[in-house]
Order: structure tokens, then sequence, then C-alpha cells
């Protein structure tokens, strides 16, 4: 819409008083618009190219689910057993 109303206005001194305006800059959106339609960046790709866009960092699925079984587990404990874990894990960490 910007790239048609930029032709419209730098075309405006071409523009005849008591034509269709309207109409005038319906045809220069619809030319921008099956310009970009052909540029080759608009281009598609197949499914089978798909492979080459691979995400540069994995999915963090298994991640969120392993720590939920841990938070699981970590609950069954009785507390002494929390506890002792917890000031293990603190002393490795410091």
């Amino acid at each position: 819409m910007q790239v048609a109303i930029l032709r419209a206005l730098n075309a405006a001194q071409q523009f005849t008083p008591g034509t269709n305006f309207k109409a005038r800059v319906f045809t220069i959106l619809r030319n921008v618009f099956y310009n970009q339609w052909r540029s080759p960046a608009s281009r598609q790709t197949s499914l089978d190219d798909c492979t080459e866009y691979a995400p540069n960092v994995g999915p963090s699925q298994h991640m969120t689910l392993e720590f939920y079984d841990f938070r699981r587990a970590f609950a069954q404990l009785v507390p002494e057993q929390r506890e002792a874990l917890l000031l293990a894990t603190a002393r490795l960490c410091s």
C-alpha cells in the first residue's frame, strides 16, 4: 500500500483532473502487487527443500519434560532427603 501511495504521489503531475482517481490508485496498487509477485524473492520453496532451513537451536521440549520429571521425583522425597539434596547441590554450585 505504501509503495502504491508513493508511486501515485510521484506521478501526481500526470493525473488529469476529472478522471477517476480511485481507479488510478487501484491500478497502481494492482501493478505493485503483480511486480512483487513476479519477483524472485516471492518464490515459494518446495517441502523437499525444507531440510536446508533446519533450526539453529534444538527443541527444548525434552529438557522441559525432564525438569517436570525431576520436580515430581523431588516432591516425592521425604523432607530430610530433599534438604540433603539441596545442601549437596548448593555446595556444588558455590
